[in-house]
């Protein structure tokens, strides 16, 4: 993603760094002995056409001064790059029968850990059951 940030104290901008979408305040850019603040000038602008067109359809604007990204082949590039990923690289997300199956699947894997009634017996006559909860 590409973002802009602003320093707190002098006023100073600086624009389109390019951070990954999960980034933690340790990689926003220093000014002022200070990491700087996410700042809002401009929204992207991105434009779509019709997917069945030959070049998949993808038209993206670029920030003044950087090139313009036409075709997903372009994207793709410029991603790897970065090391970005796009979210449908990710495949589709999952069904409700595969979010149950795996909720089963973890509880199955919890119970296996949960200590057998002899010994949480004993941690309750010694007052250390609270420990185990």
């Amino acid at each position: 993603m590409i973002y802009d940030f602003k320093c707190a104290y002098c006023q100073k901008i600086e624009e389109d760094v390019i951070l990954p979408i999960t980034h933690v305040d340790e990689e926003h850019p220093d000014c002022c002995g200070r990491g700087m603040q996410h700042h809002i000038s401009k929204a992207p602008s991105v434009q779509w056409r019709d997917p069945m067109l030959m070049d998949g359809g993808f038209v993206a604007h670029s920030m003044p001064g950087k090139p313009v990204i036409t075709s997903q082949r372009q994207n793709r590039e410029m991603m790897k790059r970065h090391n970005l990923i796009d979210a449908n690289d990710l495949g589709p997300p999952p069904t409700k029968a595969e979010q149950m199956a795996q909720h089963h699947k973890d509880q199955a894997q919890i119970a296996e850990f949960e200590p057998p009634k002899h010994v949480m017996d004993d941690l309750k006559r010694q007052g250390l059951d609270s420990i185990v909860d």
